[in-house]
């Protein structure tokens, strides 16, 4: 299987999270929920963060091919 990985902004999880996006554009052989579990003295949550289908994205190319792509990124700070 062919799959685009991007990995972008990464860098302390706030708070303790990783946001994958795109879990839910193409079937995957297993779900992503297994990352946290499989290290759980990690203390990360993997988050569902929607579409990768974001056109001006770098992985944008890969999704409009029909390539399955994730994204890869820490969370945004909270706006105080």
């Amino acid at each position: 299987m062919t799959a685009n990985l991007t990995l972008d902004l990464l860098g302390p999880a706030i708070p303790d999270s990783i946001v994958v996006d795109g879990l839910q554009d193409a079937k995957w052989t297993a779900p992503f929920s297994w990352i946290a579990a499989a290290h759980p003295e990690l203390g990360v949550v993997v988050v569902d963060g929607g579409s990768a289908v974001r056109p001006g994205a770098d992985h944008f190319s890969f999704v409009h091919k029909g390539i399955p792509s994730l994204y890869i990124h820490t969370p945004p700070p909270a706006c105080p």
